[in-house]
């Protein structure tokens, strides 16, 4: 794969479309600063996905595209398409090529394709993840990020390495492995708490189900005994309906029989109304014939007008023909005329043109002779100049070299003085630095002395004291992580009870129905649950859960009124069954002084339940109604004898665990397997979390504040070991320096001495050089002497020859003005022999025109006179026409006379069948008067029998009809309202009855059921996350080692080979947990210790990563590499280095550049500059590099396509 093709529109600076063309091998991209080079480095990384905005040099996302400059408006979106070749299948995809396209709109709206079909921006992530160039690659890099390289923290620097590894891709899978068991397990604890809850509602159900039950049962058989009792009245109410519809039947076949005469008298109607409105038509149309003759002898009197104008109209027509026709034929032989006499001058003036281009031929021959002349001397004049410079030339050489001479020979007297002096001096300067060198040495001792200070402060001082920062920082953390998973569950545990609370888990359906209703507002009032209204201790919460039983879920109303409305609404809604306590209909209940008294006289008893919970004042009548007669004691015993000593006008006897003793005698009590939160005791759970949570949270964020304030002093403990760390360092480079300024001092005498004895001997040299410059110099001045004479005698020559010159330029410049006067001359004659000719020309064509003209009228004379001939007969035939047409007239009038006087006729016949008719239809009236008080009579009946049939659809849901088919209809018995009265006072003794329970019990089980399957699901999906994150963890653990190994060694190669020398290692900062370990880079440069990196040069940090990046590239060869600028730190020598290192892998890769520098510059076979020619707008150009290459200030520039 390589990178094939890069296009921009409205990214950054780029505002017009922009197409770049990439070839295999190294380009580089150059420009000067901000023309926008690194903008295309820009494009790239957005194309492929970067969503930080920093890294695009931008503070939001729409900085990206263009803003607009002085002459141009900001553009509404942007767009980069990114194309690659995928020929070898290196990208997963069944294409040869493949494009990326990204655009982002001005309103934030964004999109994403893929060889243009839309996609996410994850498809394009996970396309060029493990590929080397995918966001965050080491194969794209700026000139920051290549230093950043070596200041990002261990830990972030191993993504580099995952990165060559090619299992960053494993990574982000483990991630997401990671986050799934993360909401796996919040799941699994809100359906275990859930589980918890809903497991202490099953067994109470499933009490009150049974109930419900033998509620139920007791319920059908009322039910049948009084569907058989109002089915027995509906059959008797059906029967007497059914003699009543007899009678109204009959009625109504009466007046049937006669509506059927009456039919067959209206039908007889129908029929002479029928021939009315046939007589009526004949009369009309008798009428419209009438007036269609008389319409059409209109017609024809129009028709005859019409051709008595024609002819008239013709006539004029033809008078004004025969004026035209004697125009037409004046104007034809004027215009021949015309075009002979034109065509005449127009051969005299050819006539003058054909002499004047003759003499014009003769004038320009003359110029082309003296122009021959002219170029022949000039060819003689150019030989002399050429003798001539090239005597010149030799002359000024001599004279120059005869004064270099003469100067050198005055320069060589005084350096001969000069190096005399010199050499005394740096006899001198030799005894001052070797005294100097004496103190260096004494400042030398002292450096080493303080170098070891530095250190022992160090290891004695700073190191421990960040050591236990550190130590203490974990310690909070840790206790933090701890107490926020603490907080975490609680979270949960709370969310889980508010969400069943407000779902209302546990609630009977007419519950629910009757509070949802009242929060809507469908229901008036207030309305309080029981359970809502009381607070009950801890400790007494089972006690009062089974006193209570389903009261709990009673509800308290303020009025009588709204209990009332609130029933009716169920009832409408089928939404269940409640019991209201309407605060002004309740008889209050007063605690028994017997219970009184057994709370004194017992031990073990606490007392009256209505004085054991907390209530609102106004809901008191409420909560003693229910509560007022529950003794509640310690245990069975004190419960057992309690209830044989005291007076039975208590109630109930409960105990702290449960049993509940009646006034019968009978004990209820055990305990079910599993136990729980119930209604009272989830509500006291919900109030303590919300407690515990306020409480938890103030913890975590004392703790967080602590861990803050031991991460700020450890943070400076590890400041004060880094000012130890760079004073050691410090005091190391004073030691080293002290070392150099000395061993400086000692070479520089050494060098001094020399430079002394090598003055004395240049001081000889010059001396005999200076003789041999005097021969030399005399030598010349002969030379120059001759060489003076010779120009003499070529300047002569030289005159003579510009003199000749001059005279034939004359005389061809005097012949080429004589042909442009006549030339000008002939071309005047040739306009006027064009003009006279278009002229004739256009007067031979109006004769034409005159001539076709005159034709045209003659035909139109011709059909005028036509036109006369046929109207004069058309108006004879009209006439003729005309008569026929106005017998016809009064025939049409005697017709219509006719058919009048039938029509009366049948007219009268139709009132006489009129008068028959309404006799009949009064007869009609008296049977069905007979049939309506039938019907009356039924309708009452009817009513009875619906009354009965709605109380059997309302109370019983059940239809009429079915009804008697379930009973037979037959008459009760005398005995059943007894058994009515025996069924209803066992309905009463079951007392209150959750009648939902059943349903409820089914409801609550197969949510239990759903959810321990759920549970389960979950408990699998985790064991299965689990063991994928372990596989995950197997197979990247043992590549990230090896591929460590490889770049390690090649990270070494190419530091030595980019210093020159030296040494470096890549240490694992936690070897024993390769999957999470940071990476630690220790570099030790040619002649230096092993030092931190901080400490290196701006030079060396960047040759290191450097360094680095291509240790990755050779581990892990990327398909295309582009750096921006990474070699701007590097000096001349180095920057060659790093040349050669992308020519070489160059060969293999793509490399682009964006570089300032000429060396790399000249690695490259294909430029690309960008300029900005407009201010504010880049404009990309190609540049295939010359043979001698140019400087990248001025290239040789050719537009991008």
């Amino acid at each position: 794969m390589r990178l094939k093709r890069l296009t921009l529109h409205g990214f950054k600076t780029f505002a017009d479309k922009t197409e770049i063309e990439f070839v295999p091998g190294v380009t580089c991209i150059v420009g000067p600063n901000g023309s926008g080079k690194s903008n295309l480095l820009d494009a790239l990384v957005w194309c492929l996905g970067e969503q930080k905005a920093s890294n695009l040099r931008a503070t939001n996302a729409r900085d990206v595209i263009f803003a607009g400059s002085s002459k141009r408006k900001p553009m509404g979106m942007a767009e980069v398409t990114l194309t690659v070749d995928n020929e070898d299948r290196f990208l997963p995809l069944d294409f040869s090529e493949v494009t990326v396209t990204r655009r982002i709109y001005r309103n934030g709206d964004s999109e994403f394709l893929l060889n243009k079909v839309a996609c996410r921006l994850k498809d394009i992530a996970d396309l060029f993840t493990d590929t080397g160039v995918g966001r965050g690659a080491y194969a794209i890099v700026n000139q920051s990020e290549i230093d950043g390289i070596l200041s990002a923290k261990p830990e972030d620097r191993r993504e580099l390495f995952e990165e060559a590894a090619g299992i960053k891709k494993y990574r982000v899978k483990k991630r997401e492995a990671q986050r799934k068991l993360e909401n796996t397990e919040l799941n699994l604890i809100r359906v275990r708490d859930i589980l918890g809850e809903l497991s202490t509602q099953v067994e109470p159900l499933r009490e009150q189900a049974e109930v419900a039950l033998r509620h139920r049962e007791l319920t059908e058989r009322l039910r049948a005994v009084e569907v058989g009792q109002l089915a027995a009245d509906y059959k008797r109410y059906k029967d007497e309906l059914a003699e009543l519809e007899k009678t109204a039947e009959d009625a109504k076949k009466e007046a049937e029989e006669l509506g059927v005469e009456v039919g067959e008298l209206e039908a007889s109607a129908a029929g002479l109304g029928l021939r009315i409105s046939e007589a009526e038509s004949q009369m009309d149309a008798a009428r419209i014939r009438q007036q269609l003759t008389m319409t059409q002898v209109e017609r024809l009197e129009s028709r005859i007008a019409l051709a008595e104008e024609r002819k008239t109209s013709a006539r004029r027509t033809l008078e004004s023909l025969a004026t035209d026709l004697e125009t037409l034929d004046s104007d034809k032989l004027r215009l021949a005329t015309e075009a002979e006499t034109l065509k005449t001058e127009a051969k005299t003036a050819e006539a003058g043109l054909a002499e004047k281009t003759k003499v014009l031929a003769e004038h320009e021959g003359v110029a082309r002779e003296a122009e021959k002349a002219l170029g022949e001397l000039s060819r003689m004049l150019a030989g002399q100049e050429a003798d001539y410079l090239a005597l010149a030339r030799k002359l000024a050489a001599q004279k120059a070299e005869r004064d270099s001479l003469r100067e050198r020979i005055a320069r060589r007297k005084e350096e001969i003085v000069e190096a005399e002096a010199r050499a005394a001096t740096r006899q001198a300067e030799v005894e001052a630095a070797r005294a100097e060198a004496e103190k260096l040495g004494e400042a030398l001792l002292a450096a080493k002395v303080a170098q070891d200070d530095a250190r022992r402060q160090l290891t004695d001082e700073r190191e421990p004291a960040a050591k236990k920062a550190a130590e203490e920082v974990a310690a909070l953390g840790e206790r933090r992580a701890n107490h926020e998973k603490k907080l975490a569950g609680q979270e949960s545990r709370l969310r889980v009870l508010e969400e069943t609370e407000a779902m209302q888990e546990g609630y009977f359906a007419g519950v629910r129905a009757a509070l949802n209703a009242a929060s809507e507002g469908k229901l008036k009032g207030e309305f309080t649950l029981f359970a809502d209204a009381i607070k009950v201790p801890e400790e007494l919460e089972t006690a009062i859960e089974v006193a209570l039983g389903g009261s709990l879920q009673d509800i308290v109303t303020d009025t009588e009124a709204n209990a009332k409305a609130a029933i009716r609404h169920l009832n409408e809604t089928r939404g269940g069954r409640a019991t209201f306590l309407p605060l002004d209909a309740l008889r209050d209940q007063q605690i028994p002084q017997s219970l009184r008294a057994a709370a004194r006289k017992f031990s073990g008893v606490r007392g009256s339940a209505a004085d054991l919970v907390a209530y609102d004042d106004k809901l008191g009548a409420a909560v003693r109604v229910h509560l007022a007669r529950v003794l509640v004691v310690d245990d069975i015993d004190t419960a057992t004898q309690v209830s044989r000593q005291i007076e039975r006008d208590w109630a109930r006897i409960v105990t702290l665990t449960g049993e509940l003793v009646v006034p019968t005698g009978a004990i209820t009590g055990g305990r079910t397997g599993r136990q729980g939160p119930n209604l009272l005791s989830r509500k006291r759970e919900i109030a303590e979390l919300h407690l515990a949570v306020d409480a938890g949270r103030l913890e975590t964020d004392r703790l967080r504040e602590r861990e803050t304030a031991a991460r700020a002093a450890a943070d400076t403990a590890r400041q004060a070991v880094r000012e130890a760390e760079q004073a050691v360092q410090r005091a190391r480079e004073a030691v080293l320096d002290a070392e150099r300024r000395v061993q400086s001092k000692n070479n520089e005498a050494e060098r001094l001495q020399k430079e002394a004895l090598q003055l004395q001997t240049r001081a000889g040299q010059l001396v005999n050089s200076g003789e041999a410059d005097a021969s030399r110099e005399a030598t010349l001045s002969a030379a120059i002497e001759d060489a003076d004479r010779t120009d003499e005698s070529a300047v002569a020559t030289r005159e003579e020859l510009s003199r000749r010159q001059a005279a034939l330029t004359v005389r061809r410049d005097e012949a080429r003005d004589q042909a442009r006067t006549i030339a000008t001359e002939a071309a005047s004659l040739r306009e006027r022999v064009v003009g006279l000719t278009r002229d004739s020309k256009r007067a031979e064509e109006g004769a034409l025109r005159a001539t076709i003209t005159a034709d045209e009228r003659r035909r139109r004379a011709a059909e005028a006179e036509n036109v006369i001939a046929v109207e004069e007969a058309e108006a004879v035939q009209r006439a003729a026409e005309r008569e026929v047409a106005r017998k016809s007239l009064e025939e049409a009038g005697a017709e219509v006379e006719k058919w009048r006087e039938r029509r009366q006729a049948l007219v009268n016949e139709n009132f006489q069948l009129t008068e028959r008719i309404r006799l009949v239809q009064r007869t009609i009236g008296f049977a069905t008067e007979r049939g309506q008080q039938a019907r009356l009579r039924a309708a009452r009946v009817e009513t009875q029998a619906e009354a009965v049939g709605q109380r059997l659809q309302d109370e019983y849901d059940l239809h009429p009809d079915s009804a008697v088919a379930l009973t037979g209809g037959a008459p009760v018995e005398k005995d059943v309202a007894q058994e009515i009265g025996r069924l209803r006072r066992e309905i009463r003794a079951l007392g209150t009855v959750n009648l939902g329970a059943v349903e409820e019990y089914e409801r609550v089980s197969e949510r239990y059921r759903f959810l321990t399957e759920q549970k389960a699901d979950l408990e699998s999906a985790k064991a299965k996350l689990l063991s994928t994150i372990t596989e995950i963890d197997d197979s990247t653990r043992g590549v990230f080692a090896e591929t460590f190994d490889k770049v390690n060694v090649a990270f070494q190669k190419f530091f030595t080979r980019l210093f020159g020398g030296g040494s470096t290692d890549l240490v694992m900062t936690d070897p024993s947990d390769v999957l999470e370990t940071g990476i630690e880079i220790l570099a030790q440069p040619p002649g230096k210790k092993r030092q931190n990196l901080s400490l290196l040069s701006g030079g060396e940090r960047a040759l290191t990563a450097t360094a680095l990046l291509f240790a990755f590239l050779e581990v892990r060869p990327a398909p295309f590499c582009v750096l921006d600028e990474v070699d701007a730190p590097l000096d001349g020598a180095n920057v060659e280095k790093f040349a050669d290192l992308v020519a070489e892998f160059g060969q293999e890769s793509q490399f682009i550049l964006i570089t300032h520098n000429a060396t790399t510059m000249e690695a490259a076979p294909l430029w690309y500059g960008v300029t900005m020619q407009e201010p504010g707008v880049s404009r990309g150009i190609s540049m295939r590099v010359p043979e001698s290459t140019p400087t990248p200030s001025e290239p040789a520039e050719a537009p991008l396509e």
